[in-house]
């Protein structure tokens, strides 16, 4: 019989979801003690908690290079 059974397991993400590159990162004991316990504290996996800060963080950046490239170009930097 072919029967039709729930397929198990996570489901299926589209491929722009899906992580799959690495960044490796050297991080001493106590870095990583602090990264786990804080990830931990947000119910966040590390990985999921490393993410969401880096991408903060980095959209902060682009967006304040570009309103410094912006204020340059208008000539109030």
């Amino acid at each position: 019989m072919n029967e039709h059974r729930p397929r198990r397991g996570p489901p299926y993400k589209p491929e722009s979801e899906k992580h799959s590159d690495r960044i490796e990162l050297r991080v001493t004991a106590e870095q990583k003690e602090c990264y786990l316990l804080a990830a931990a504290l947000e119910g966040k996996t590390v990985s999921e908690w490393l993410r969401d800060i880096l991408d903060g963080h980095a959209e902060q950046q682009v967006v304040a290079h570009r309103l410094r490239k912006d204020l340059d170009r208008q000539g109030l930097g």
